[in-house]
């Protein structure tokens, strides 16, 4: 978000994250697991932040391996490959 809708800092922005996920839920399904991003210095100065952050997997959006996609279904697709154990 940017200009007036900016977070003032992390604890706003994990603030306007938790209602962003709360509001998509019947789209894209739960929260089924958790990510850590921009784990480099470089892209965190890329970003303009100085730590980690974390991020929710939606359960629609999951994908496990081995899985088709139709491209065709996105506007300017992106991917971006986890490896994950699952845990019993």
């Amino acid at each position: 978000l940017g200009g007036s809708l900016a977070p003032d800092d992390l604890a706003q922005a994990y603030e306007a994250q938790a209602a962003f996920q709360a509001a998509m839920l019947e789209r894209r399904g739960a929260i089924v697991g958790r990510k850590i991003a921009l784990s480099n210095k470089a892209l965190q100065e890329m970003c303009g932040i100085d730590q980690p952050v974390a991020g929710g997997i939606f359960e629609h959006e999951l994908h496990p391996a081995p899985t088709r996609i139709a491209t065709g279904d996105f506007i300017r697709l992106g991917l971006e490959f986890e490896l994950a154990p699952e845990l019993a």
